[in-house]
């Protein structure tokens, strides 16, 4: 039970967190803080944060706290090599480089 409530705790203090981050960046987007293409981008790491952050990061912290950490390190590395072959292909296709951010 005690578990529960550190692992519940944790994932709601990262996930109130990512989602302020991505109020504020399209705060910043709507009061034209950033220029329009950077301002995309942004939205797009806050998107991304908001899904990732909250799962991912309380699981692995978990992970470490139980000196467990291969089913971390082969989920991370199994996504950047995702990761690389998309930009791979991105850059084969020509894309333009806004269309990048949501990888990170």
């Amino acid at each position: 039970a005690q578990l529960g409530t550190v692992l519940g705790s944790a994932f709601a203090l990262r996930f109130s967190v990512s989602v302020a981050a991505l109020l504020l960046t399209w705060l910043g987007i709507a009061l034209h803080f950033f220029d329009p293409l950077v301002g995309a981008m942004l939205a797009g790491l806050a998107v991304t944060m908001l899904f990732r952050e909250p799962f991912v990061g309380v699981i692995n912290a978990w992970l470490q706290s139980m000196t467990y950490s291969k089913p971390q390190l082969l989920t991370s590395m199994s996504t950047a090599v995702l990761k690389a072959g998309l930009v791979y292909l991105l850059v084969r296709a020509a894309a333009e480089p806004s269309r990048f951010g949501w990888l990170w």
